[in-house]
């Protein structure tokens, strides 16, 4: 009996290390096949304000400190047909490329930034305006910097004998490099003596700086705007250009009395706008509609109920089965595009908003009007928690001896951190005249290296490795990653002819999975934590005054720009009311309430929960453990306080409040942009006009979360395959052995 016992354990074994396997490759598999990167999971990190936008990632293969930021790029899709409005005024846009001073060191050094032609842009001319210093170690015999353009050089220029300090280098673009969308621009520097046609890098200059850039650098690019040509795709480009936003060109519009679905769709559509150009990180004013005020503004969305649309814009809308659709169309009003969003249902004009808030469907639209029936699908893709992301969309090029990096950024999940099991599918190739006994690459994640690999001239042509990414990585935002290619050559540092310069080459089939896992502490180190899961609205309350005064629209203008920026969908849930909102409509969401505490009921019975509470008037927040708090100043700032929902357990409330409606603007604000998002943390924040911001952390820290192997099982969809399969088989082992065991029983007894 034992020895049967013995072999059916063993196939039962063996069974249960294949099965799983088998079905966590499949999985595997399945989410490579099924799983195209987005615009957003492209790598890149802005380097330059938000004016100077990128999606493909900056390459900087230098070791230097500062030189290999990476930029984020929003891909345009299509070009807007039309030419340039002769009777449109001429425009100048200042484009600056560098957030900081950079040095470039080396013998070989390179410097990529892009800059970006919007398609509705007809191009005059492109000027660059360089800020530059050469230091002694560039002499003017040894020195050389080129610039160029999309890969194409158009001018070079060495130090000058005698000239030291700040110089400035103004140069015009040629107009047949520049393409519509994004732009290269690239600083090619060399430290260098030839001799007899040979090149020899001077390996002393190697560590030290020998050109520095500053920030004031800048294009200057002047344009006209192409005509409109009607269609809603036209109509977005223009609504949701970076130029537009930074100058406060586009609004969006609701009725003066606008209900809670007008608010919701309302919502939903600007939370969209912020995810279409992340180049601009300005929220789109969100303002009631007065007459003509449209003429303040180049595009304008208003979402109303037919019915409560001025009887002028109804004159020029067609009602006519608008009770059982909604509709989007672009009107003229004077020299404004206007896009009308509207519905006899309520139903149906949130619908529309998510239609908006979708931006492959607003790209698609080639007419000048869409109707959206009830069965119309608007909502966006899900988003898979396991994401495969294309490192590079093209393909990256080093060129040059000893070390050269590519730098990229990768957005993170807001809300979100790694776990484990993230890896990086690195496809390259390089020159075949390396001293390969010297030569390798090196991946670094975060700045921590993760991994290194030998290169062979066997493998040349085309070279892969996998490296794992250590879930243990602190980053927030994005995670950096740079490929380090040391690339050296036999013998002498001479080399004959610029065709024999060592290369390397990343491809664009290199992969990056990441796992990641949600932040669940109520604390604004892990917002938008409660109010987005999984990149999409979580059962948002939002409750507002009865009077829906211009701060109250510019509150929630800026908190929905920066929950849009950070989700990845359209298909969550929002929901808008009054301040007479009772406990059943409240109960099991996540709320935002906005407003005094004379104006605002919830903040008024919330007022023994919040850290920093009013005094018993209301008139001024009063001193607490954290701070000492003047009465006078009391009465002038904003508070931004994340608690305990009072009606359901494991929600979170957003108290943005204040003494008077201007604070709780100011509090606002600082929920409004990723650039004053990170200066605040724990969970109650104090800020006052003069813009100093005090955060602090009310509730008591538990230490170091550990995250459970039972939820790390759950939200990783082939641990999850593999355990069901592993305690399936372990349960028919045991079924199996119970069975023998009462069988033999059974015969002994006998």
């Amino acid at each position: 009996m034992i020895r049967r016992i013995r072999k059916l354990f063993t196939i039962l074994l063996v069974a249960a290390i294949v099965c799983p396997a088998a079905a966590g490759m499949g999985g595997l598999q399945a989410a490579a096949a099924g799983t195209s990167p987005s615009a957003s999971a492209q790598p890149g990190k802005s380097d330059g304000p938000s004016a100077s936008p990128s999606a493909t990632p900056s390459v900087s293969p230098t070791g230097s400190a500062g030189s290999g930021a990476a930029v984020q790029k929003t891909m345009t899709p299509g070009s807007t047909t039309g030419v340039a409005d002769p009777a449109g005024p001429l425009q100048v846009q200042d484009v600056r490329f560098l957030r900081a001073d950079v040095s470039l060191t080396g013998p070989l050094t390179i410097r990529q930034d892009y800059f970006n032609l919007p398609a509705y842009w007809r191009t005059d001319a492109v000027t660059l305006a360089l800020d530059y210093r050469f230091t002694p170690l560039a002499l003017p015999g040894t020195a050389t910097l080129t610039v160029s353009v999309n890969g194409h050089p158009f001018y070079s220029m060495r130090p000058k004998a005698g000239v030291s300090g700040k110089q400035r280098l103004t140069v015009s673009v040629p107009k047949e490099l520049l393409i519509a969308g994004d732009n290269l621009l690239r600083l090619e520097g060399s430290l260098r003596t030839e001799t007899n046609e040979e090149i020899c890098l001077d390996e002393e200059a190697s560590p030290a700086e020998w050109i520095h850039l500053y920030p004031t650098s800048s294009l200057k690019i002047a344009y006209r705007e192409a005509k409109p040509d009607g269609s809603i795709r036209d109509f977005y480009e223009r609504l949701t250009g970076f130029d537009k936003l930074e100058n406060g060109r586009s609004l969006v519009f609701l009725p003066s009395a606008a209900g809670a679905e007008e608010w919701e769709a309302a919502l939903h559509a600007v939370a969209g706008f912020s995810r279409a150009d992340t180049r601009a990180d300005k929220a789109i004013p969100l303002q009631p509609y007065t007459a003509g005020k449209e003429a303040s503004a180049d595009s304008a969305v208003f979402l109303a109920l037919y019915d409560k649309l001025p009887t002028e814009w109804q004159s020029r809308i067609s009602a006519d089965g608008l009770d059982r659709a909604a509709r989007l169309q672009v009107v003229q009003s004077g020299s404004a595009s206007v896009l009308v969003a509207t519905s006899k249902s309520p139903e149906l004009l949130v619908k529309a908003g998510r239609f908006l808030a979708n931006p492959q469907l607003m790209q698609e639209s080639q007419g000048a009007s869409v109707t959206i029936q009830a069965d119309t699908r608007v909502e966006t893709p899900a988003v898979a928690n396991i994401r495969l992301t294309a490192l590079t969309s093209q393909g990256d090029k080093v060129t040059g001896s000893r070390h050269q990096e590519l730098a990229y950024s990768i957005p993170l999940p807001a809300g979100r951190a790694l776990a484990d099991s993230g890896k990086l599918r690195l496809d390259f190739r390089y020159a075949a005249n390396l001293d390969f006994d010297r030569s390798m690459v090196t991946v670094l994640a975060g700045g921590t290296p993760i991994g290194s690999k030998k290169l062979t001239a066997a493998l040349a042509n085309g070279d892969t490795a996998t490296f794992a990414i250590p879930k243990n990585l602190t980053a927030s935002g994005s995670l950096s990653f740079t490929i380090a290619f040391d690339l050296e050559l036999k013998g002498s540092s001479c080399i004959k002819g610029q065709q024999q310069m060592p290369w390397a080459y990343v491809s664009p089939d290199s992969v990056l999975q990441l796992n990641t896992r949600e932040n669940t502490e109520l604390l604004f180190n892990s917002y938008p934590y409660p109010f987005l899961r999984d990149g999409l609205f979580n059962q948002v309350g939002v409750v507002l005054p009865a009077e829906r005064t211009a701060t109250v629209y510019a509150a929630v203008s800026e908190l929905f720009h920066l929950l849009g920026r950070y989700s990845q969908g359209n298909a969550g849930e929002i929901r808008v009311f009054g301040p007479d909102a009772g406990e059943k409509e409240l109960a099991d969401r996540n709320l935002i309430a906005i407003g005094t505490y004379a104006d605002n009921p919830l903040i008024r019975s919330a007022n023994d929960k919040l850290y920093f509470k009013f005094g018993a008037d209301g008139k001024r927040i009063e001193p607490n453990e954290k701070l000492s708090i003047e009465a006078g100043y009391g009465e002038t700032v904003g508070t931004l306080q994340l608690i305990d929902s009072p009606f359901g357990a494991g929600k979170g409330m957003l108290a943005v409040t204040g003494p008077r409606p201007e604070g709780y603007v100011l509090a606002a604000e600082l929920l409004g942009s990723d650039r004053m998002r990170w200066r605040i943390w724990g969970d109650g924040v104090l800020t006052d006009k003069d813009g100093t911001v005090q955060a602090f952390r009310f509730k008591q820290e538990t230490g170091s979360e550990q995250t459970s192997v039972v939820r790390e099982i759950l939200n990783r969809p082939d641990a999850l395959t593999f355990t069901l399969a592993a305690v399936t088989v372990l349960a028919l082992v045991l079924v199996a052995l119970l069975l023998l065991i009462r069988k033999h029983g059974k015969k002994r007894r006998r």
